[in-house]
């Protein structure tokens, strides 16, 4: 399996694609995502067999808050709960400067690991404040490529719990895996 797999409808930035390929990111990429208000490239690891039971059951995505937020508080309700069928490996922006990267991208380092690209060099304040929340930062390299200038730290931020906006999060993303024909099931092909 390629350790990178674009979204069958959206054709990503080919320099975000580099750009994740670089951070060895491995799952299927997801061009142009909203989430919380950022717009996004997600990397996003399937789990098959979890997608296969929730397609057996009729589970499709759940994107009703509240619903995730009984999931979350009630135990008596958690072996009803579909099983998790993405879980997120990155996220990663596009951004003019570092700040707007931390502000972007560094925003949802509570879900799983975080990097940005900038168009400008980041000094060393960029850098340590990045490497301080743990993002990483690429840049361009004169011929075109990208060169990771510091790599962020793996997986959620340490403290970060699993919970009711994260699992938002990983609904939105499978929905929009079965609207792009990745995967078929309920709500997709």
């Amino acid at each position: 399996m390629p350790a990178v797999r674009p979204s069958a409808r959206t054709v990503p930035d080919p320099v975000l694609l580099d750009c994740v390929d670089a951070l060895g990111w491995r799952g299927v990429v997801i061009d142009r995502m909203r989430l919380y208000g950022q717009v996004v490239t997600v990397v996003a690891a399937v789990d098959r067999p979890a997608h296969q039971q929730r397609v057996h059951q009729g589970w499709g995505p759940v994107l009703d808050r509240v619903t995730l937020a009984s999931w979350d508080r009630i135990p008596e309700l958690w072996p009803q709960v579909p099983p998790r069928a993405v879980r997120l490996v990155g996220a990663l922006g596009r951004y003019r400067t570092w700040r707007q990267g931390m502000s972007g991208a560094g925003r949802l380092r509570g879900f799983c690991a975080t990097a940005f690209l900038t168009d400008r060099e980041p000094d060393d304040q960029a850098l340590l404040t990045a490497l301080w929340h743990g993002v990483g930062v690429l840049t361009r390299t004169a011929c075109g490529g990208v060169q990771v200038r510091q790599h962020g730290l793996d997986g959620p931020a340490p403290k970060a719990r699993y919970g009711a906006l994260l699992r938002w999060a990983e609904e939105a993303v499978y929905r929009r895996l079965l609207v792009d024909d990745v995967l078929d099931g309920p709500d997709g092909g």
